[in-house]
């Protein structure tokens, strides 16, 4: 997918430092986000057909921007009740938040268990 994105390398990279300025306001105001990982169930690999590009990018929409951040993310598993698939829960976290996350993380394991 690399190519599909190359035009529009510099340009993000230009936006960098604003997305980072962004990130550090929100990250005064709350200690973490938490956030969809994933906008819908991903499809099933039989429902897969032709260029998948499209679906990557809906797929990834809501964490890529965290990883072009480069801020401290992870994904929870949530139960989802009558499905044998849980959802997903992206919690993000400001630079260095890592103990804070994976202490909630453990927290929200603890209450849908």
């Amino acid at each position: 997918m690399a190519e599909t994105f190359r035009p529009q390398l510099a340009e993000a990279l230009g936006q960098r430092d604003q997305w980072h300025a962004s990130l550090a306001q929100i990250f005064e105001q709350v200690e973490l986000l938490a956030l969809p990982t994933l906008p819908i169930f991903p499809p099933r690999l039989d429902e897969l057909h032709g260029d998948l590009t499209p679906i990557l990018i809906e797929l990834s929409k809501h964490t890529s921007l965290f990883n072009a951040a480069g801020t401290p993310c992870l994904t929870q598993p949530i139960p989802v009740a009558g499905d044998h698939l849980p959802a997903s829960l992206q919690l993000v976290g400001p630079w260095n938040s890592e103990n804070l996350l994976l202490a909630t993380a453990e927290l929200i394991a603890t209450a849908s268990s």
